[in-house]
């Protein structure tokens, strides 16, 4: 999804991908040498339109996108503390690192389907949430994936839950 006002974010590039029906492709714009960090200080927006890819592997030379939820602000009527949530068939999250959402770093809802989180060679990182990946929908693929660990063998130091599966409605 490019081209449009909300496409120099990552909420708003999710926000485009949702208005614009079909498949899309949310990629990401790295600079050289720098810290490419996201800390929303609000829930993101959900991933609502099937088909919706989020790759972030694209640029691994440069340096990874880490989605750090220790910023966000608890606020009524709101999901405290949750990452990434993903409602529709057929998504894909590849080569993010998601870390320090106290609640869950990524949620395949219960109308989700056929998501695909993770593939040999385009890992995700999930580290120091409160539960990694909640899974509810049915025939995910969760493969290649970092759990309370990274890459480089740091290892969290809370016992924080992996994979939750169960039926969550958030």
């Amino acid at each position: 999804t490019r081209g449009d006002r909300y496409s120099r974010s990552f909420a708003g590039a999710i926000i485009c991908a949702n208005q614009h029906p079909g498949p899309d492709t949310i990629r990401f714009q790295l600079i050289p040498n720098a810290q490419n960090v996201i800390s929303p200080k609000y829930n993101l927006p959900p991933v609502l339109d099937t088909a919706t890819i989020i790759d972030a592997t694209d640029q691994y030379e440069l340096g990874e996108i880490i989605i750090d939820g220790s910023a966000g602000m608890v606020l009524e009527n709101i999901l405290p503390g949750g990452g990434l949530r993903l409602f529709n068939k057929q998504q894909k999250v590849y080569g993010l690192d998601i870390r320090n959402f106290s609640s869950f770093g990524l949620s395949l809802e219960r109308d989700s389907e056929s998501a695909q989180i993770g593939l040999p060679g385009k890992p995700n990182v999930f580290f120091n949430n409160g539960t990694h990946i909640q899974v509810a929908g049915h025939r995910h693929t969760i493969q290649s994936n970092y759990l309370g660990c990274t890459p480089e063998g740091e290892m969290q130091t809370t016992g924080n839950r992996g994979i939750a599966i169960g039926s969550y409605s958030n």
